[in-house]
């Protein structure tokens, strides 16, 4: 038997030690997998869920979890098959009983909802939601929809919706401002749950997941039960000091004498696919080989996890309520309130709602084409790349903020009494509004430079449309006012981006001078660029804070006046064009 050195000895200790820090706890993953349900990511909260379920395959919420997973990616079979599986787990999970409702609803079987919403009415705590739902259906099918849950949101957008039917026109344009007092969730997103559409004939609308990620098979894993013996490759026993075992990522054993073999215990591990790993390592510790093979284990009397229970489980079923329970549609009550707006005159206050509608979903019914009508733009594709000659002007302009060094850039700016145009990324704006209203309080003019800052080259029309349209309804939203042109990150701009900003009758703004391989190096080499190639009606491509830059613009500004040359925003600059 081989006698392990005291070295080795406290490598084995810290190699335990840190597998069980570094082994997930269920919850920990569970909570993981339902951040990303709520984020959208649902390939990553699958695979959150199936390492969680490695370590416990028979708690409720997990199931839950991964039903509304298959749920918001409208995969129903799925979804009803974890649904139910959430219900043998925990009988009075009600939640399930209303999720298999829904599910009975999106395949049209009106029966079937009725079944599950008795079944989940006999549960405490599910009443109000299944009348609710009921009510919903109500309105769906003409009849007086009386909700018992007043204070709720979407009971509030079906009285509404009832409201405008009836013609009562001032009560259905106060329940739906009330609606939307709610904070909007972050980019224009519908909240991730299933979304009330009013409309008879597709009730109901799925968050349009995508699921790309599918679960391990494995239809060949070996099925194992009770006490296996795993054994190392013993091809390079020379080498070999000892052997480390895995089990789904975390250490089960070590041994460090030949044969190198070591007892596993599945009963330790819920039934289902798990894989196992083999390291055989030197006396240094480094890897000789490494085995990995995945099993199935099938005991007949499986160890029985419990389901969580509480607060954190409550928070985790709170949350994954969320994303299942039938909600307001958004993006409807927007457009609603512009076709009451547009109706008696006020087109201010319909062009800001069929804006945010369109930030919703710019193929939603006729709203990007009333957006269009409203704001007075023409359906075509246009754009700026310089400014006329024989007018002295010269636009500055700036990406990719607000960022820290946004007060920075406005002091010397305001310092050098010179006006820009700032290309704001939505997604940083909307995270920094008090930076968005002290660049508009100095006089500067905000533009669109997407929400996401994504290559619109690689995206499709629709989502080349749903940026730039998001990033106009988030300067909407903080400003008070329209954006009339963007410009696209990295100067990437393909027919299909061209195509998207003509439906939104955005104008694409290009530049002739560029900043950006200067602006890691020294201000003075940036600013002599600047000003030897300077022409009339330039356009000075810069980025926000960047500190050569900062220093660079006095002595840009400086130099360009004393040739003449006015200051000018994308405005004033396009103004002149025409």
């Amino acid at each position: 038997m081989r006698t392990v050195s005291r070295l080795l000895q406290l490598y084995f200790l810290s190699l335990i030690l840190c597998a069980a820090a570094l082994g997930a706890e269920y919850s920990d993953l569970l909570q993981e997998a339902v951040a990303n349900i709520e984020l959208g990511k649902y390939d990553d909260a699958l695979q959150a869920v199936e390492k969680a379920f490695a370590l416990n395959s028979s708690d409720s919420l997990g199931h839950l979890a991964l039903g509304t997973i298959y749920l918001h990616a409208g995969n129903l079979s799925d979804a009803e098959k974890e649904y139910h599986h959430a219900i043998a787990a925990n009988p009075s999970e009600w939640r399930a009983h209303y999720a298999l409702a829904i599910c009975a609803l999106l395949k049209g079987d009106r029966p079937g909802m009725e079944k599950w919403a008795k079944l989940a009415e006999k549960i405490d705590n599910s009443s109000k939601e299944i009348s609710l739902l009921r009510c919903y259906l109500d309105y769906l099918d003409g009849k007086v929809a009386d909700c018992t849950a007043p204070q709720s949101t979407l009971a509030k957008q079906i009285h509404a919706m009832a409201k405008l039917k009836a013609g009562d026109i001032e009560s259905a344009s106060n329940l739906l401002v009330d609606v939307l007092q709610s904070l909007a969730p972050p980019g224009f997103e519908e909240f991730r749950a299933p979304i009330a559409t009013f409309d008879k004939k597709q009730p109901i609308a799925l968050p349009n997941g995508k699921l790309s990620r599918k679960p391990p098979e494995q239809k060949n894993a070996p099925v194992v039960s009770g006490i296996v013996t795993l054994t190392a490759d013993a091809s390079k026993l020379e080498q070999v000091a000892y052997v480390v075992f895995f089990v789904d990522k975390n250490f089960v054993g070590v041994t460090n004498y030949s044969p190198f073999r070591f007892d596993w215990n599945t009963l330790n591990h819920p039934n289902g696919l798990h894989e196992v790993e083999i390291e055989a390592r030197d006396q240094n510790g480094a890897i000789v080989s490494r085995k990995s093979t995945w099993v199935r284990i099938e005991n007949a009397n499986p160890l029985k996890f419990p389901n969580l229970k509480g607060p954190k489980a409550e928070q985790l079923a709170a949350r994954i309520w969320s994303c299942i329970r039938l909600t307001e549609s958004r993006k409807l009550a927007h457009y609603e309130l512009a076709k009451i707006f547009l109706e008696i005159g006020d087109k201010e206050n319909a062009a800001k709602h069929f804006e945010y509608t369109v930030a919703y979903d710019s193929n939603f019914l006729d709203a990007r084409d009333q957006l269009i009508i409203l704001q007075g733009r023409k359906p075509e594709y246009a754009e700026l790349r310089q400014g006329p000659a024989g007018l002295r002007m010269v636009a500055l302009t700036f990406d990719d903020g607000p960022n820290e060094r946004t007060e920075e850039t406005l002091k010397i700016l305001r310092n050098l009494g010179v006006r820009a145009t700032f290309f704001l990324v939505g997604f940083r704006a909307e995270a920094q509004p008090e930076l968005v209203k002290l660049i508009e309080a100095g006089g500067h003019q905000i533009e669109n430079h997407t929400y996401s800052h994504e290559n619109l080259a690689n995206l499709s029309q629709k989502q080349v449309e749903m940026e730039l349209a998001k990033g106009a309804a988030v300067i909407r939203a903080i400003t008070g006012k329209e954006s009339r042109f963007f410009r696209p990150p990295g100067g990437h701009a393909n027919n299909v981006v061209l195509k998207a900003a003509a439906r939104l009758g955005l104008t694409g703004v290009f530049w002739n001078i560029n900043c950006t391989k200067y602006e890691g190096a020294s201000h003075v080499i940036l600013a002599r660029s600047v000003v030897d190639n300077v022409n009339d009606g330039a356009i000075i491509l810069m980025h926000n804070g960047e500190p050569a830059t900062l220093s660079a613009l006095p002595q840009i500004v400086s130099e360009l006046r004393s040739r003449g040359y006015r200051f000018v925003t994308i405005s004033e600059m396009m103004e002149a064009v025409r």
